[in-house]
């Protein structure tokens, strides 16, 4: 039996890996890096058709995006997550610290007595969004304003220094190189993610966005609605928010990185997946203070394509690697030819 062995970018891009992350990894699926960087170039499947229906003489780059979750992946795991941040910040009303606070009590007990009235039943369709949706209705009750957000941010880069995890600025800066979309995708909250990236002096590239939960407020700052409604940017109501991005349809190769495996399901709802095939290439941090919890581990292996350990300390440089050894190899956009291994 024979099988294809890799391609001189994939087995640099590998090398990088090891050589560059002493701590190891939990997995490493060179296969998928073997079938994205395939995917990438347009080159022809296993079963003999074309990955997409895009001019074979089109650059890699061009059939790329980057799609990235926010809170605890873009952010260092020792920063607060959006919601947390102003949830928990002492200077907000402090009726709104109190509705948060008991907020987070119902849905981390599952014995609570209002743990239905606040969650909703197990099949009821609003439950997976109950949270962000009496979360937000707490943010124009108590009209959170814009300057008491902006100081959180002030006040957790004063505490924290460093907000984002190390590599974000060289992926985005390679990622403007070559004109692929960056998109963020988030549970949390949009004026406190380009806060964080205010914070650090860093701009994402042209074309990239923030998908996440944005807050109106009146012209004197005050909250008076988070939209979107129906549902809200929950953890699942993310999807189909980027499910709506129609103008990605032409970039069927995209790299995903989160810190949970339901961001790995973003590949499911990618645009035109229904359509044609979306070829994902998956990046986990996993944030556990127990990393060594084998239950955990089973999970992310199970969800992503490469999860490195000590994930709270690992950055955004192995995705730049991927990316030059993919885009900025000697071989190009030409497809590299394939050599044959005996086993």
């Amino acid at each position: 039996m024979s099988v294809s062995s890799p391609s001189p970018a994939v087995a640099r891009i590998l090398s990088r890996w090891q050589s560059r992350w002493s701590h190891g990894f939990h997995k490493v699926d060179s296969f998928a890096v073997e079938r994205f960087e395939q995917a990438l170039r347009g080159e022809a499947t296993e079963s003999g058709t074309s990955s997409s229906s895009s001019s074979s003489s089109s650059l890699p780059a061009s059939r790329c995006a980057v799609v990235l979750d926010f809170d605890l992946t873009v952010t260092r795991a020792t920063v607060a997550e959006c919601h947390h941040l102003i949830g928990y910040y002492p200077k907000m009303p402090a009726g709104f610290l109190q509705d948060c606070g008991h907020l987070w009590e119902v849905f981390h007990d599952p014995k609570h007595p209002e743990r239905l009235q606040l969650c909703g039943a197990e099949d009821a369709p609003e439950r997976p969004h109950s949270f962000w949706i009496h979360y937000h209705s707490y943010m124009v009750k108590h009209g959170v304003t814009k300057a008491s957000i902006e100081e959180a941010i002030a006040d957790e880069k004063k505490e924290c220094g460093s907000l984002l995890r190390p590599g974000i600025r060289e992926l985005l800066g390679k990622c403007q190189q070559h004109a692929i979309p960056v998109l963020i995708v988030s549970a949390g909250i949009s004026q406190i993610i380009e806060g964080l990236f205010e914070a650090e002096a860093i701009s994402l590239p042209p074309g990239s966005r923030i998908i996440a939960n944005t807050v109106v407020f009146d012209g004197n700052g005050v909250c008076t609605d988070v939209v979107p409604h129906d549902p809200p940017c929950s953890r699942v109501g993310k999807m189909l928010q980027l499910k709506q991005q129609s103008d990605l349809r032409d970039r069927p190769c995209v790299i995903i990185v989160g810190d949970k495996p339901i961001d790995a399901k973003m590949a499911a709802a990618y645009p035109g997946v229904e359509e044609h095939p979306v070829h994902a290439f998956s990046f986990g941090f996993l944030n556990s203070e127990a990393p060594d919890d084998e239950a955990l581990i089973e999970d992310y292996s199970g969800a992503f394509d490469v999860v490195p350990k000590e994930g709270r300390s690992c950055g955004f440089e192995m995705i730049v690697d991927l990316l030059e050894g993919l885009l900025d190899s000697p071989e190009g956009s030409s497809p590299s030819p394939r050599r044959e291994a005996a086993i």
